[in-house]
């Protein structure tokens, strides 16, 4: 893939490095622990009707998080290559 393309698919949000991150620091480790625990104790005390919303509000949520960060990414890159351009162009 040359350059331009590269940047391109940065810049059109069609590249997403957000999926390759990997949880490897003590407090991402621990917050996703403490979050499955609860979760986990907080499914052991609803009945099931209750349990099923519960699990649809989970997957709206990672859902919401997945989009915004894809939108936080796309962001961030569009004002880099601006930033990039920019003072490399005087623009």
């Amino acid at each position: 893939m040359n350059e331009k393309n590269f940047i391109e698919k940065l810049y059109n949000g069609e590249l997403n490095p957000c999926v390759e991150i990997n949880l490897t620091s003590k407090r991402a480790k621990a917050l996703l622990n403490s979050f499955q625990k609860q979760s986990e104790n907080l499914g052991n005390k609803i009945d099931d009707e209750l349990k099923k919303e519960y699990e649809t509000m989970l997957d709206m949520n990672a859902s919401v998080i997945d989009y915004y960060e894809k939108e936080a990414f796309r962001y961030g890159i569009r004002f880099a290559i601006n930033l990039f351009m920019s003072t490399k162009y005087d623009i």
